[in-house]
Order: C-alpha cells, then sequence, then structure tokens
C-alpha cells in the first residue's frame, strides 16, 4: 500500500515540475519575443529570415530613399514647405502694390503680434512640430523673411516683443494645460477674446513707433485666427468675449484693436507714400469685406497656416519670386452669422437620437452675400450657378472681392436659393 502511495506522490510531482515548466515556458517565450531584437544585437543572432524565391539578386527588402543624407531629407521637407505656401496662398486683393520692388523688400514695418508670433499649425491637433539644431530648422515669420534679405523695422519689432506678456494664452489640451504666445480658437463652450494691443498699448511702450515708419513704409499687417481640435468660433456677438468691448460683430471679423491698426498704418501710408498689405494667417473662412472696402489697404493675401516652412513662400510672393496661384477653399461670406449653416449650427447637446422631421420653412427672407471674382481674363463679373460654390480669388491675376445676394423665400418644399 505504501508503494502505491509512494508512486503517486512521485507521479505528482513530475505532473507538477512539467505543468510549471509549461506555464514558465509560455512566459518566457512571450517575454523573449518581445526583446528579440534586442537578444539578437546581444548575442549576435538572426531569429528571422525572408526568403524570396524565384529572385534575381535584388534587394526587394531593404527601403532604398531618394535621399543621400539626412541633411538633404531636411532640405527636401523645406523645399515641399515653401512650395506648399507658394502655390497654395491666394491673393484677395492687390491694386498693383505686388510684387515689391527690390528696394521696398528693405523697408517692411511689420504689424499686429501674430507677425511674430503667428499661426503655423492647430492649437491642437495638426499642430507645429520645431526642428530646432539641424540643417533645416522650422522659422516663423520673421525668421523667414530675413532668411529672403528681407529688411525689418527693429523699433516696431522691439515694442511688440516688450508687449509679448498679454498675447499669452491657455488651451485645455489632452495632455493639460498648454500656453501659447499666438491667438487661440475658444474651446466649443468658450469664447474668442482679442490679444491685438490697442493702440493706447503700443504708443505708451513706444511712442515713436509710428514715426519709426517713415522710413520702413511697407507695412505688412497681420490678422489671425487660429484652429484646433475641440475648438470652435460660435457665429455673431454670441461667440465674442463680451467684456472686451471691441465692435466686433464675429468672431472671425475684425476686431476694434485690429481695426485701428489697419487704419493707423493706412493714415502712415497717406504721410509717407508706402504701402498696405495685410496677410490673413488663418483656417476658418474671416468676414474681410470691410478690409476689401477700405480703399486704404493695397493688398490682402490669404497665407493659411503655413507650417514650419510656409513663411519662405510667403517672402517669395511678396517679392515677386512666384505668383501665388491657390484658390480659396470655401466661400467667405459677408456676414458669417447670416449663412443658415451658422444660424442651425448652435452648441446642440447630444441627447440621443430624434425622428427625422423636415425643417420648417422661414417666414421671412434671409440675404447672405459671397464673394464673386473678376479677372481679366473674363472681362466681367459672373456669379456661379445657385448650386455651384463661388471659385474665390486666383492669385495669379489682379482680383477683388464681390457680392452677390443669395435669397431664400418661403416656400412649403425644400429648393434651391436663387441668385438676385
Amino acid at each position: 500500500m505504501s508503494k502505491k502511495k509512494s508512486g503517486r506522490r512521485v507521479w505528482r510531482g513530475v505532473t507538477t515540475a512539467t505543468a510549471s515548466l509549461l506555464a514558465l515556458s509560455v512566459c518566457a517565450s512571450t517575454v523573449v519575443d518581445g526583446f528579440r531584437t534586442d537578444i539578437d544585437k546581444f548575442l549576435g543572432t538572426k531569429s528571422t529570415k525572408l526568403v524570396t524565391e524565384n529572385s534575381d539578386g535584388t534587394d526587394l527588402y531593404t527601403f532604398k530613399s531618394d535621399y543621400t543624407s539626412t541633411t538633404e531629407l531636411l532640405h527636401g521637407i523645406q523645399d515641399v514647405g515653401e512650395r506648399m505656401s507658394e502655390e497654395g496662398s491666394v491673393l484677395l486683393k492687390n491694386n498693383g502694390a505686388l510684387p515689391l520692388t527690390k528696394d521696398e523688400t528693405q523697408k517692411i514695418t511689420l504689424l499686429g503680434f501674430s507677425s511674430y508670433y503667428p499661426v503655423q499649425g492647430g492649437d491642437m491637433g495638426s499642430s507645429l512640430v520645431e526642428n530646432t539644431g539641424t540643417d533645416a530648422d522650422t522659422v516663423d515669420m520673421v525668421g523667414a523673411f530675413k532668411a529672403k534679405g528681407f529688411g525689418l523695422n527693429q523699433t516696431v519689432a522691439d515694442m511688440y516683443e516688450a508687449l509679448k506678456p498679454t498675447y499669452k494664452s491657455e488651451v485645455q489640451s489632452w495632455g493639460g494645460t498648454v500656453e501659447y504666445n499666438h491667438i487661440t480658437a475658444p474651446s466649443t463652450t468658450g469664447v474668442f477674446s482679442s490679444k491685438e494691443p490697442s493702440q493706447a498699448a503700443m504708443d505708451s511702450q513706444d511712442a515713436g513707433w509710428k514715426d519709426s515708419m517713415n522710413d520702413n513704409n511697407v507695412m505688412i499687417v497681420t490678422i489671425a485666427r487660429s484652429a484646433s481640435e475641440n475648438g470652435s468660433y460660435n457665429p455673431g456677438t454670441a461667440g465674442v468675449d463680451p467684456t472686451q468691448n471691441l465692435n466686433q460683430t464675429d468672431p472671425l471679423g475684425l476686431s476694434d484693436d485690429e481695426r485701428d491698426l489697419i487704419n493707423a498704418a493706412v493714415t502712415a501710408k497717406a504721410a509717407n507714400g508706402g504701402k498696405v498689405i495685410v496677410l490673413l494667417n488663418n483656417a476658418s473662412a474671416m468676414e474681410v469685406q470691410e478690409i476689401e472696402d477700405n480703399v486704404g489697404v493695397d493688398a490682402i493675401l490669404q497665407v493659411g497656416l503655413p507650417g514650419g516652412y510656409g513663411f519662405y513662400g510667403v517672402a517669395d510672393i511678396l517679392s515677386g519670386a512666384v505668383s501665388p496661384s491657390g484658390h480659396l477653399t470655401d466661400t467667405y461670406a459677408v456676414k458669417n452669422a447670416s449663412a443658415p449653416s451658422a444660424q442651425k449650427a448652435p452648441r446642440i447637446p447630444c441627447t440621443g437620437p430624434k425622428p427625422l422631421s423636415r425643417p420648417r420653412t422661414s417666414t421671412s427672407a434671409t440675404n447672405i452675400t459671397r464673394p464673386a471674382t473678376l479677372t481679366p481674363s473674363w472681362g466681367r463679373a459672373t456669379p456661379p450657378p445657385p448650386s455651384v460654390p463661388p471659385p474665390a480669388a486666383h492669385g495669379t491675376t489682379t482680383t477683388r472681392l464681390l457680392t452677390r445676394s443669395v435669397t431664400v423665400c418661403p416656400t412649403p418644399r425644400l429648393s434651391r436659393p436663387s441668385i438676385t
């Protein structure tokens, strides 16, 4: 009897040891496979081998780069970024001020804090990734203009640098709070706050900044609006910070401080015989009709969000090294809040699915204005068909914005708007 019990103990021990070894090997194989590359490097072994049948000797596995060095790759990335900006920027207005002469590129005054802290990518998502300490570092507007040989008004630059603390904005990102010096987009539950310094703030910082433009009379004013995941511009006055009292009727329209800055440049132009050029550094369709209607503004160039190298392309456009060839990708309404899509897009809480219903018909006509284009090749302004978005402005010709009224009339059924 004792021999039988002894045999059972032996088999139990063997079974236990075998099961333990099996469990250990399963766990170890997972760990070893995870560190396979490091183990191969340490032991000088190969865990895998690629076998290609019917090969003629050509290496079909190793990726062959088109670039011979990292430096060449970086310069290739820089070239792509520059050309994208050259071909994507849109000339919305030009009364002959562009391109600038070689002499004029030496007399540049950059106005607006967004000239010094531009929006180059999204606040959260599609953000700018800076390259530093490389053979092709990313650049902002000032860096790009200097690299292209432009002469910049240092007096005004120093004034904006001294006012830097007033530009700071905080964005609630996935990783916490992020602080930016460029203008930021409001959150989905927030409102837009203008960060442009007032004329009084600029005068108190440097009373002679306007006089410095006499010798630097090509005035480039940058107006910027950022973009972001988890960000939104609520249309109309509801999307504007009511405590600022800056006569801003839409977050994508001008504030008084931005309006006053453009007018200050126009006033200086009347005295120094220079030029006023407005750059739109934006990702959302802005209300720019009042800039277009300002006879003192000589040119408007929409540059979008240029990324790390795009401002090289902006400088090339201004100097005439290239011609802008972009079209607007969206309709620039004269009044964003007038669009039905804006009126029907408030902050709607998600409360679950609802039954579909036909939208109610309006009891009054709604006027929406949108730009048409005028180019020398067309000879006259031709509004687009109601069902086709306007082609917007083309960068290779002299353009100006015109407006057409699109009237949506009451009707018992859905119908296309008619252009009147």
